[in-house]
């Protein structure tokens, strides 16, 4: 708008001027051209103003656009906010219950091993007292066996010596001959006995055994095992003890009074077969036929019915030889025994 009042001002100025040096149609030409001047002013005008309120508009539509945005961001970052300081808040919470948690978890496990412990020592005492009582009953055990079998050794030697007596007796019977003639009266008859015809003595009650060259005799024709086999458990036993002897420290002559013991077993005379099954515990323990010789005289003590002893035998058999086949059958009579 200054300029355009600026160019009127100087054509208004410069009129006369140029009445005086140009023409009408100069003048005209002069006219057209200001108005076109004053029509392109104006156009740059609106032009100018169309574009500046567009940008202004546009500009607005950013503003407004870009207080959106920032409420909406203020929006986002109050709620990030919120949500911060609840997390914050949390996480302290959590962190004071993982506190007591990890105390309380600290003081249980502490209780715990005190427990173990203290249930660690008790076991201990416990398993120290049993362990002493088992000694103690051991030892009491070991004492009423050893004091069986010496009693049973007693009943065993007094039975042979009595037998030894009754075999003399018998023996010296048959080699005294005929007795005296008793005077009869004439209504009597004369009776005389001579050699075996004469009747035993009524102090012997048992029956006559055979000679001791008999018995010899009757040894020497036959093996040991085969008269076993056989059912002749009694000159099967003379047999066994004579290998016995004459093997002394060997594993045969160990074998051999094991089978002494067997055919006295078979006899039934448990308690002399005990005896032969002892000697082999008590002087070859680390041998193969020990665990059998204890086993079969726990079978002993059970058939004579004397069911502890067996059963502490049976137990002996488990602690001292538990590896061997003798300690499943052990096991199997220990299931079975009332």
């Amino acid at each position: 708008m200054k300029r355009k009042y600026f160019l009127l001002a100087v054509l208004l100025t410069s009129m006369p001027l140029l009445q005086q040096c140009a023409t009408r149609d100069d003048i005209n030409q002069l006219h057209y051209q200001i108005r076109r001047l004053d029509n392109k002013i104006t156009e740059m005008q609106n032009n100018s103003l169309d574009k500046m309120q567009k940008r202004q508009a546009a500009t607005t539509a950013q503003v407004d656009k870009l207080d959106q945005d920032f409420l909406q961001l203020k929006s986002s970052l109050e709620e990030s906010g919120h949500l911060n300081r609840r997390l914050i808040e949390q996480t302290k919470e959590l962190d004071t219950k993982l506190g007591r948690m990890s105390e309380e978890e600290k003081a249980r496990r502490q209780a715990e091993q005190e427990r173990f412990a203290r249930e660690q020592k008790e076991k201990d005492l416990q398993i120290a007292a049993l362990e002493a009582e088992l000694k103690n009953q051991r030892q009491s055990l070991q004492a009423i066996e050893q004091a069986r079998l010496a009693e049973m050794k007693r009943k065993a030697d007094e039975a042979k010596r009595r037998a030894e007596e009754a075999r003399k007796a018998a023996v010296a019977a048959q080699q005294t001959g005929p007795q005296p003639v008793k005077k009869i009266r004439t209504s009597q008859k004369k009776k005389v006995f001579k050699g075996s015809n004469r009747p035993a003595p009524s102090s012997i009650s048992k029956p006559t055994p055979p000679p001791p060259s008999q018995q010899s005799n009757s040894v020497a024709s036959g093996n040991a095992q085969t008269l076993y086999k056989n059912g002749q458990y009694r000159q099967a036993y003379a047999a066994f003890g004579k290998i016995a002897q004459s093997k002394s420290g060997t594993n045969e002559a160990i074998e051999a009074r094991f089978m002494m013991g067997e055919s006295l077993f078979a006899l039934k005379e448990y308690d002399q077969a005990i005896l032969e099954y002892q000697s082999i515990i008590i002087n070859s323990p680390s041998s193969r036929k020990a665990p059998a010789a204890m086993l079969r005289q726990g079978t002993a003590f059970q058939n004579l019915n004397e069911l502890d002893t067996a059963r502490i035998l049976f137990d002996k058999i488990l602690i001292e030889y538990p590896d061997s086949p003798e300690a499943a059958q052990a096991q199997t009579k220990l299931d079975k025994l009332p």
